[in-house]
């Protein structure tokens, strides 16, 4: 038998080479494991959608929970509830509240805890979020996110918290999910109304991309660009919080105490490959304030 270069070959040598031949083999296995690892093959489809939260079984209500200002002296009340019809919804309800305890002394009007002592002169805000750690991992593979929900005539807040990004503060991003349309005759021909309070618009799908999403901190949008990485989201929740004169572009339904209802079927992760009729495009637009100051800018720039 021949061995390399066509010379006789003892079975020593033989066996040599084949174990030079399976040790190359496996190297070459590795790089091309690798490479395809980092540089994906130009056939590969990116994800087009991932399931985050799902709400047909009342299993995934334990995933979430629930504040209001009560904690730190007001008087809004929140509840958190599993229904089975539609498939299964989250139901996200209560009412908002602008005044608060009056009994309570002047430095009990907060919690050290979210206000670190600071008096309350007004409230008004009840918020729903998933527990820490998400139970997903890394989304960048993503554009935004897409809930799937129905409301009343209230703007709503879409949170997502991730890892902190400046030290001693909690890195929250927030964008605003519009008001339910106006509601249409079932003819088709009266004029559009809006939705009266505690009534419920259509289900609908609302999609953010993380471009929409700005930094805050203590219900102010920082002056300071950071963009959300989806790569380290912790929690998603949603908020709602009652206005002021000063926040003229989320309507004028947000201004009131009364009762307010959110319905949820599903959060999802959505990627551009993605084809829905039934989408809406999420908003830029910010309920928030920005922080005073001279470096202060406009959300909307």
């Amino acid at each position: 038998q021949e061995g390399f270069l066509g010379r006789p070959a003892s079975s020593r040598a033989l066996e040599l080479e084949r174990r030079v031949e399976l040790k190359a083999a496996m190297v070459l296995h590795r790089l091309l494991a690798a490479y395809r690892a980092l540089v994906p093959p130009p056939w590969t489809t990116p994800p087009t959608r991932m399931s985050l939260f799902s709400f047909a079984s009342s299993r995934a209500m334990d995933k979430w929970f629930v504040y209001s200002d009560v904690h730190d002296g007001g008087l809004s009340t929140v509840e958190w509830r599993h229904e089975e019809r539609n498939g299964g919804v989250g139901v996200f309800q209560g009412r908002i509240e602008t005044g608060f305890d009056e009994s309570l002394g002047k430095d009990d009007r907060a919690t050290q805890e979210s206000f670190s002592g600071a008096t309350m002169v007004r409230s008004g805000y009840a918020s729903l979020r998933s527990l820490e750690p998400a139970p997903f991992g890394a989304l960048d593979d993503f554009d935004g996110l897409a809930v799937v929900f129905r409301s009343d005539c209230r703007p709503y807040v879409l949170n997502v918290k991730t890892d902190r990004y400046m030290q001693d503060t909690q890195e929250v991003f927030q964008s605003l999910i519009p008001p339910s349309p106006p509601l249409f005759g079932r003819s088709g021909h009266e004029r559009p109304r809006p939705l009266e309070p505690f009534e419920l618009g259509p289900w609908r799908e609302v999609r953010v991309p993380w471009a929409s999403f700005k930094l805050t901190w203590r219900g102010f949008v920082q002056p300071h660009i950071v963009q959300l990485d989806p790569r380290r989201i912790d929690s998603i929740g949603i908020a709602l919080y009652a206005a002021d004169h000063g926040h003229v572009d989320i309507g004028y339904a947000a201004m009131h105490d009364g009762p307010f209802v959110f319905e949820m079927q599903a959060v999802d992760a959505y990627g551009s490959g993605e084809n829905s009729n039934r989408a809406q495009e999420g908003t830029h637009q910010s309920l928030l304030r920005v922080a005073p100051g001279p470096e202060a800018t406009d959300p909307e720039q």
